[in-house]
């Protein structure tokens, strides 16, 4: 099996790991952060990526993006355009459940076309808003048999 994400297409990326996996919706869920230190940061916009992914400023850079941007679109998935209709419901119910997750400590979303229906507990949420280092150790236990430890 053969995959790339993408950045540009996170969440596109996010349901295709989905299909190919078979993970469960709520394995999926995801909430923004901001890992970077503070101060300001200018904007991302098109030019900019443009100027930063230019033959004069950038050309390897540029090569490999483009490169890897084609494998990312030529997957089958993308194709498909009920892909990009479970892709557009996976963005609305992710940030439903990164507000929620904010406020409740466990709701239900309902089942839907793409997924039965799913509780999301306590738990997950603390997952979901944990910070980067308790994560990492949290993730770490896991994956050597520890239980999950709250922080």
């Amino acid at each position: 099996m053969s995959t790339s994400s993408s950045k540009d297409q996170f969440d596109a990326s996010v349901v295709i790991l989905r299909r190919r996996l078979c993970w469960s919706y709520s394995d999926m869920f995801y909430k923004n952060k901001i890992v970077t230190g503070g101060g300001r940061r200018a904007s991302m916009t098109n030019k900019n990526a443009d100027k930063l992914l230019s033959d004069k400023l950038n050309l390897g850079e540029k090569i490999l993006y483009d490169r890897f941007n084609e494998s990312w679109w030529n997957q089958p998935e993308t194709k498909d355009p009920e892909f990009w209709k479970e892709v557009q419901h996976f963005k609305k119910i992710n940030r439903e459940v990164a507000g929620s997750c904010n406020r409740r400590s466990t709701f239900t979303i309902p089942a839907s076309l793409y997924h039965e229906e799913l509780t999301m507990t306590k738990e997950a949420c603390s997952l979901m808003t944990m910070s980067p280092i308790p994560m990492y150790v949290s993730t770490a236990r896991y994956a050597i048999g520890k239980d999950y430890v709250s922080w």
